[in-house]
């Protein structure tokens, strides 16, 4: 009986710690975003490596202008609560593309975190 448990309790603790490795894990073979806002024009892998802090009241931090994109945030942040609530901008956007992945990160202060258009 002993057995059963020991059993059981290391699975879930290799599940837990293995969920936790890989959550931690960062893009690192890719295009880092530099400055935003950001245009991304050529199908790729792009990341950030920080945290940015926006003042932008229209437009998008982020426009994805490319299909076969994959944007991940690493865990970062875009602040943009400096526009204010009467803001109109954009985190992520993108118009008719296809094979687009944004993940691993926030948003926030925007009129949209992500608009698909």
């Amino acid at each position: 009986m002993r057995n059963k448990y020991a059993v059981a309790f290391f699975g879930l603790l290799s599940l837990m710690l293995g969920w936790a490795a890989g959550a931690g894990a960062e893009t690192t073979q890719c295009t880092a975003i530099a400055n935003l806002p950001a245009t991304l024009n050529v199908p790729g892998i792009y990341c950030l490596t920080s945290d940015f802090a926006t003042n932008i009241a229209t437009g998008d931090a982020i426009y994805i202008e490319s299909s076969d994109v994959v944007l991940d945030l690493n865990g970062h942040v875009i602040d943009n609560s400096a526009a204010g609530p009467d803001t109109f901008a954009a985190g992520v956007s993108l118009y008719q593309r296809m094979n687009v992945t944004i993940k691993n990160g926030t948003l926030r202060g925007f009129y949209y975190g992500i608009h698909l258009g």
